[in-house]
Protein backbone atom coordinates (compact mmCIF):
# COMPACT_ATOMS: atom_id res chain seq x y z
CA UNK A 1 0.00 0.00 0.00
CA UNK A 2 2.82 2.41 1.05
CA UNK A 3 4.00 2.53 -2.67
CA UNK A 4 0.36 4.17 -4.11
CA UNK A 5 0.26 6.18 -1.02
CA UNK A 6 -1.57 4.86 1.03
CA UNK A 7 -0.02 3.53 4.69
CA UNK A 8 -1.54 2.34 8.26
CA UNK A 9 0.77 4.83 10.39
CA UNK A 10 -0.71 5.33 14.43
CA UNK A 11 -3.40 2.68 14.20
CA UNK A 12 -4.76 4.23 11.15
CA UNK A 13 -4.65 4.33 7.29
CA UNK A 14 -3.77 7.57 6.47
CA UNK A 15 -3.04 8.95 2.50
CA UNK A 16 0.26 10.39 1.87
CA UNK A 17 3.04 10.65 4.16
CA UNK A 18 4.04 13.41 7.26
CA UNK A 19 7.57 13.92 5.55
CA UNK A 20 7.66 15.74 1.68
CA UNK A 21 8.73 13.07 -0.80
CA UNK A 22 7.83 9.81 1.20
CA UNK A 23 5.12 7.10 0.02
CA UNK A 24 4.70 8.62 -3.47
CA UNK A 25 2.26 7.27 -6.12
CA UNK A 26 4.25 5.24 -7.87
CA UNK A 27 2.16 4.85 -11.09
CA UNK A 28 -1.00 6.37 -12.42
CA UNK A 29 -3.62 5.66 -10.77
CA UNK A 30 -7.86 7.31 -11.07
CA UNK A 31 -9.81 8.53 -8.38
CA UNK A 32 -12.95 8.60 -9.95
CA UNK A 33 -16.30 10.66 -7.97
CA UNK A 34 -19.25 8.74 -9.03
CA UNK A 35 -23.40 9.86 -9.23
CA UNK A 36 -24.55 11.73 -6.74
CA UNK A 37 -20.82 12.11 -5.29
CA UNK A 38 -18.71 15.34 -4.21
CA UNK A 39 -14.83 15.05 -3.28
CA UNK A 40 -14.05 17.72 -1.28
CA UNK A 41 -10.90 19.02 0.66
CA UNK A 42 -11.75 21.50 3.47
CA UNK A 43 -10.40 23.33 6.79
CA UNK A 44 -12.95 24.15 9.53
CA UNK A 45 -14.00 27.54 7.81
CA UNK A 46 -12.91 27.10 4.31
CA UNK A 47 -13.51 24.77 0.90
CA UNK A 48 -9.60 24.46 -0.99
CA UNK A 49 -11.16 21.95 -3.41
CA UNK A 50 -14.57 20.51 -4.38
CA UNK A 51 -14.56 18.26 -7.23
CA UNK A 52 -18.44 17.06 -8.31
CA UNK A 53 -19.53 14.29 -10.44
CA UNK A 54 -20.90 16.58 -12.60
CA UNK A 55 -17.59 18.01 -13.80
CA UNK A 56 -17.77 20.93 -11.81
CA UNK A 57 -14.61 22.03 -10.39
CA UNK A 58 -14.77 24.80 -6.84
CA UNK A 59 -10.97 26.34 -6.01
CA UNK A 60 -11.48 28.24 -2.56
CA UNK A 61 -15.18 28.09 -3.06
CA UNK A 62 -15.81 29.22 0.98
CA UNK A 63 -13.42 30.72 3.33
CA UNK A 64 -11.00 33.20 3.52
CA UNK A 65 -7.68 32.07 2.25
CA UNK A 66 -5.49 32.81 -0.01
CA UNK A 67 -5.67 31.34 -3.66
CA UNK A 68 -2.49 31.01 -5.40
CA UNK A 69 -1.80 29.68 -9.13
CA UNK A 70 1.57 29.42 -10.77
CA UNK A 71 4.93 31.17 -9.00
CA UNK A 72 7.26 33.24 -10.43
CA UNK A 73 9.55 30.49 -11.52
CA UNK A 74 7.15 28.10 -12.51
CA UNK A 75 6.20 27.57 -16.77
CA UNK A 76 2.93 29.16 -18.53
CA UNK A 77 -0.08 29.44 -16.63
CA UNK A 78 -3.22 29.05 -19.71
CA UNK A 79 -7.00 29.08 -18.69
CA UNK A 80 -9.43 27.87 -21.49
CA UNK A 81 -12.77 28.33 -22.01
CA UNK A 82 -15.69 29.83 -24.15
CA UNK A 83 -15.95 31.91 -21.50
CA UNK A 84 -13.49 33.26 -18.59
CA UNK A 85 -15.27 35.10 -15.79
CA UNK A 86 -12.34 37.03 -13.76
CA UNK A 87 -14.02 38.73 -10.54
CA UNK A 88 -17.62 38.33 -11.27
CA UNK A 89 -18.72 38.93 -7.69
CA UNK A 90 -17.00 42.39 -6.92
CA UNK A 91 -13.79 43.40 -5.29
CA UNK A 92 -10.18 44.50 -7.34
CA UNK A 93 -8.97 42.40 -10.01
CA UNK A 94 -5.21 42.96 -11.17
CA UNK A 95 -4.21 41.76 -13.92
CA UNK A 96 -0.22 41.35 -15.61
CA UNK A 97 2.92 43.04 -13.94
CA UNK A 98 4.27 46.14 -13.71
CA UNK A 99 7.28 46.76 -15.51
CA UNK A 100 6.64 43.88 -17.97
CA UNK A 101 4.75 43.67 -21.21
CA UNK A 102 1.08 42.60 -20.52
CA UNK A 103 -0.57 41.90 -23.85
CA UNK A 104 -4.61 40.98 -24.44
CA UNK A 105 -5.51 39.42 -27.21
CA UNK A 106 -9.16 37.92 -28.59
CA UNK A 107 -12.93 39.99 -28.22
CA UNK A 108 -11.89 42.26 -25.24
CA UNK A 109 -14.61 43.33 -23.17
CA UNK A 110 -13.68 45.44 -20.18
CA UNK A 111 -17.32 46.16 -18.22
CA UNK A 112 -18.17 47.76 -14.96
CA UNK A 113 -19.85 49.99 -13.06
CA UNK A 114 -16.73 51.11 -11.45
CA UNK A 115 -13.38 52.22 -13.06
CA UNK A 116 -11.83 49.75 -15.28
CA UNK A 117 -7.66 50.94 -15.09
CA UNK A 118 -4.88 49.43 -17.58
CA UNK A 119 -1.83 50.43 -15.80
CA UNK A 120 1.82 49.35 -16.41
CA UNK A 121 5.40 51.23 -16.81
CA UNK A 122 5.82 49.16 -19.55
CA UNK A 123 3.66 49.15 -22.80
CA UNK A 124 0.21 47.94 -22.69
CA UNK A 125 -1.11 45.72 -25.90
CA UNK A 126 -4.33 45.73 -26.50
CA UNK A 127 -5.34 43.82 -29.75
CA UNK A 128 -8.55 42.08 -30.69
CA UNK A 129 -10.95 41.61 -33.32
CA UNK A 130 -13.39 44.04 -30.81
CA UNK A 131 -12.49 45.74 -28.03
CA UNK A 132 -15.55 47.00 -25.88
CA UNK A 133 -14.43 49.31 -22.55
CA UNK A 134 -18.00 49.94 -21.11
CA UNK A 135 -18.35 51.32 -17.77
CA UNK A 136 -20.74 53.62 -15.94
CA UNK A 137 -17.67 55.68 -14.91
CA UNK A 138 -14.02 55.71 -16.41
CA UNK A 139 -11.78 53.40 -18.27
CA UNK A 140 -8.00 54.04 -18.14
CA UNK A 141 -5.54 52.56 -20.11
CA UNK A 142 -2.13 54.45 -18.85
CA UNK A 143 1.41 53.24 -19.46
CA UNK A 144 3.13 55.54 -17.14
CA UNK A 145 6.37 54.93 -19.63
CA UNK A 146 6.37 53.73 -23.03
CA UNK A 147 3.56 53.15 -25.30
CA UNK A 148 -0.36 52.38 -25.53
CA UNK A 149 -1.46 50.26 -28.59
CA UNK A 150 -4.88 49.50 -29.74
CA UNK A 151 -4.97 47.35 -32.52
CA UNK A 152 -8.39 46.40 -34.60
CA UNK A 153 -11.27 47.78 -34.97
CA UNK A 154 -12.07 50.62 -32.11
CA UNK A 155 -15.10 52.12 -30.75
CA UNK A 156 -15.13 54.81 -28.88
CA UNK A 157 -18.13 56.62 -27.49
CA UNK A 158 -20.64 55.35 -29.77
CA UNK A 159 -23.46 55.00 -27.39
CA UNK A 160 -27.01 56.37 -27.78
CA UNK A 161 -26.36 58.25 -24.23
CA UNK A 162 -25.47 62.14 -24.60
CA UNK A 163 -21.72 62.17 -23.22
CA UNK A 164 -18.70 64.20 -24.09
CA UNK A 165 -15.59 62.51 -25.81
CA UNK A 166 -11.66 64.34 -25.44
CA UNK A 167 -8.73 63.26 -26.99
CA UNK A 168 -5.79 64.90 -25.75
CA UNK A 169 -5.13 67.44 -23.33
CA UNK A 170 -4.31 71.58 -22.78
CA UNK A 171 -1.53 71.49 -20.55
CA UNK A 172 1.83 72.57 -22.10
CA UNK A 173 3.11 69.14 -21.77
CA UNK A 174 0.37 67.96 -24.16
CA UNK A 175 1.68 65.44 -26.82
CA UNK A 176 0.72 65.86 -30.90
CA UNK A 177 -2.32 64.69 -32.32
CA UNK A 178 -2.53 62.46 -35.20
CA UNK A 179 -5.33 61.23 -37.07
CA UNK A 180 -3.85 59.29 -40.16
CA UNK A 181 -6.57 56.89 -42.32
CA UNK A 182 -3.91 55.98 -44.43
CA UNK A 183 -3.48 56.07 -48.60
CA UNK A 184 -6.74 54.26 -48.86
CA UNK A 185 -8.98 55.43 -45.58
CA UNK A 186 -11.19 58.31 -45.11
CA UNK A 187 -11.17 60.31 -41.98
CA UNK A 188 -15.31 61.09 -41.60
CA UNK A 189 -16.01 64.04 -39.03
CA UNK A 190 -19.99 63.99 -38.53
CA UNK A 191 -21.61 66.48 -36.44
CA UNK A 192 -18.93 69.45 -36.38
CA UNK A 193 -20.39 72.93 -35.34
CA UNK A 194 -20.91 75.07 -38.80
CA UNK A 195 -18.36 78.12 -38.51
CA UNK A 196 -19.15 81.67 -40.13
CA UNK A 197 -17.19 81.70 -43.62
CA UNK A 198 -13.50 82.26 -43.37
CA UNK A 199 -11.91 85.60 -44.59
CA UNK A 200 -8.86 83.93 -45.85
CA UNK A 201 -7.69 80.52 -46.27
CA UNK A 202 -3.91 79.76 -45.30
CA UNK A 203 -1.98 77.74 -47.83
Amino acid sequence: MADQGLQYEGGQFRLGNSTNGLTPITSGRFVRVGGGGNLTFNTAGNTMLDLANTGNVGISTTGGGTTTIGSAAAGTVTVRAPQVNINATGGNTSIGLIGSTNTITGTTNLVSGGTNTVTSTGNNNITAVATNAITGQNNNITAIVGANTISGTTNINTGVSPSSTVIGNTTVLGGSVTLNAGTAGNIVMGGVDADATPISLLS
